[in-house]
């Protein structure tokens, strides 16, 4: 062998080994960007999926019919071997595809590895790609199905073909273009045929197609290629909220269970209860059966405001016990009065950064007595500031340090009580608080109306 194929055959080894080196780095990477979800439902009930990690401020994108509304939400990241324990929140749904994004509350100084996407071209057609997710059998360990794009054509369901094995448990996982790293779809499922009930296909909702609306991050390609948006600007305005409904009752009969529901920045939590009571000797002998409902939103507006609304009912009941029954008559009558309560518990924030030449200015509107406000600095993990305000009004607040992060947060409460069947209670609230001034506002994560 000459010295010239030597060196050939050396640049050749040399060439495969850091090829090797760089899928096994991409495939470490890929690994800690999917995400195990598991997802609790007021009744107990149970979905389970994966999800991919798309900001750095913790966002996960999943398929919306894992999270329905007023489920709790936890997320591991690259494993099922533990438990999840880390809460997820709901950021947005999609409101024309089955797709979501979730995300992590970042502890202080955590970022995240996010993955960029590429939109479906006509040349992917038979490009090869990796489907990453965790099968709902199986050890806890990341799976990885291999397969080929079929279509490059959305369908109605904004899906395309390929024939990548995936199975129960992968859905909202993460597809890849093999080698690359670079996001493009998640997994949505399988076709069946009519018939045989065999699998024809297997289904990805393209990534392009909530790229907007999830202000996903774009690959970078090289000259010609599209920037795309970029969500983890250090002046970006990030929004979230909860609400949390409950009604409970008292005495005999009443609404003894507590029932509950929770819901995310843009959803609603509604629950309705009603008690048992009933008279002896004969049932409706002045009978009045307790109620209490109660709902509550948070919802974002331009951006950097929050609206919160609620409704809150409750109506007492009332029954009757007798020392003796004669048929349907009660002697030595006793009556006895239930209560009904209802509460709605709503929290949101805005995670800003102050701007250097012009003070934070708030707005509020309709405030209920009892509503907290409190702006935070999130390194320092404490209050800042903390203010009691109700009614309407506007306050500007100059003492913020300019160029720093802080988080505002609102707290509301309505809550109605009842006893007895004569005075039942409805309170209703539309609130909102806004900031109207003195932060930068380049890109907002927000929820719209």
């Amino acid at each position: 062998m000459t010295k010239l194929e030597c060196l050939a055959v050396a640049a050749r080894v040399l060439a495969i080994s850091f090829a090797l080196l760089l899928t096994l780095s991409v495939g470490a990477a890929l690994s800690q960007a999917t995400v195990y979800i598991e997802c609790t439902g007021p009744d107990g009930k149970v979905t389970r999926g994966s999800g991919v990690i798309v900001g750095e401020r913790g966002e996960v994108m999943t398929a919306r019919h894992l999270v329905p509304p007023h489920y709790t939400c936890k997320g591991l990241v690259g494993t099922v071997a533990d438990m999840p324990t880390r809460k997820l929140l709901r950021r947005k749904m999609s409101a024309t595809w089955d797709a979501a994004l979730m995300f992590f509350v970042p502890q202080q100084g955590e970022t995240f590895a996010p993955v960029t996407y590429v939109p479906i071209r006509e040349d992917f057609r038979s490009k090869q790609i990796e489907a990453h997710g965790f099968p709902e059998v199986g050890t806890g360990e990341l799976s990885s199905r291999s397969g080929t794009i079929a279509t490059t054509i959305p369908d109605e369901d904004g899906t395309i073909e390929t024939d990548s094995l995936t199975t129960k448990g992968m859905s909202g996982g993460p597809v890849f273009l093999k080698g690359s790293g670079h996001l493009v779809g998640i997994v949505a499922g399988a076709q069946f045929d009519k018939t045989t009930a065999v699998p024809t296909h297997y289904k990805v909702l393209a990534a392009d197609l909530v790229a907007s609306e999830f202000e996903l991050i774009a690959a970078d390609l090289g000259s010609g290629a599209e920037s795309g948006p970029q969500p983890t600007k250090a002046d970006a305005i990030f929004v979230s909220g909860t609400a949390r409904a409950e009604v409970f009752g008292t005495g005999g009969g009443g609404l003894a269970q507590r029932i509950k529901a929770d819901a995310g920045l843009g959803e609603t939590a509604e629950v309705n209860g009603r008690g048992g009571e009933f008279s002896e000797c004969d049932d409706d002998s002045g009978r009045t059966v307790s109620e209490a409902s109660a709902s509550g939103r948070v919802d974002v507006v331009d951006g950097t405001g929050l609206k919160f609304s609620y409704n809150v009912r409750a109506q007492g009941g009332h029954f009757r016990t007798a020392g003796a029954c004669f048929g349907s008559t009660l002697v030595g009558i006793t009556g006895h009065d239930t209560g009904s309560s209802s509460l709605v518990r709503l929290l949101g924030t805005i995670e800003f950064t102050q701007q250097k030449s012009a003070p934070l200015e708030l707005e509020w509107e309709a405030l209920p007595p009892g509503a907290r406000l409190s702006i935070s600095d999130p390194a320092l993990m404490t209050n800042v500031r903390e203010l009691k305000f109700e009614g309407s009004g506007t306050k500007s607040l100059s003492s913020l340090e300019a160029g720093k992060r802080y988080i505002l947060t609102v707290e509301l409460d309505g809550n109605a009580d009842s006893v007895g069947s004569c005075c039942p209670q409805l309170l209703a609230a539309n609130s909102f608080v806004r900031i109207k001034g003195g932060v930068f506002d380049q890109h907002s994560w927000s929820v719209p109306e």
